[in-house]
């Protein structure tokens, strides 16, 4: 069976496809185990496109899974997509994109006002994106007056106990995102009471 154009040119039926179907979680691909190409194909690839039109292509045999490492990467964000090709190199199966963002949206308020009204009474990061964390306040002459390796716990505004003075505080955060990668932030924040 063929397929004859308008032009007169008959083009063979192309063999069935099966959709390669892509899901990530968290640090790894996984898409379906059916053979995208009935007749056979020599395995998948992996191709990867960073944000700045950089590319690679990775071969992974016939796996149907793949941990993403981007801690050696440029890029912001990439796009991944799965392809299989035909055995004879007629025909290729791609799958959908998945996207892959560097650097997981922590956010820290710039100012608190912990004064015991229920309202922004603890400075604390807020992220749903993060495997591990560290986060340190320090005054205006570098000492450090609170620390916490627990995300879901913030500074309350005490030093031992004690209510910190208005002003300027600065903070740094280190945290492992959901793409393995480590990320380090900083900057200021403004205590009021």
């Amino acid at each position: 069976m063929s397929y004859e154009n308008s032009c007169g040119q008959k083009v063979p039926v192309s063999e069935p496809i099966c959709t390669i179907l892509l899901n990530k979680n968290l640090t790894t691909l996984n898409w379906t185990g059916e053979a995208p190409i009935l007749g056979g194909f020599d395995g998948y690839t992996v191709l990867q496109t960073g944000s700045s039109g950089s590319s690679e292509e990775i071969p992974v045999q016939k796996n149907t899974s793949y941990t993403v490492k981007l801690n050696s990467q440029s890029d912001l964000e990439y796009n991944f997509q799965i392809k299989a090709a035909s055995q004879n190199g007629d025909f290729e199966s791609l799958s959908n994109i998945i996207n892959y963002r560097r650097n997981a949206g922590v956010f820290v308020p710039d100012a608190f006002t912990p004064n015991g009204d229920g309202y922004n009474d603890i400075l604390e990061a807020k992220s749903t994106q993060l495997q591990s964390f560290s986060f340190s306040v320090m005054n205006r002459w570098g000492v450090v007056v609170f620390h916490s390796d627990d995300i879901a716990k913030g500074w309350d505004g005490t030093v031992d106990g004690t209510n910190a003075p208005v002003g300027y505080y600065y903070y740094k955060m280190t945290f492992v995102d959901d793409i393995d990668q480590t990320v380090e932030k900083s900057g200021t924040f403004m205590l009021l009471r």
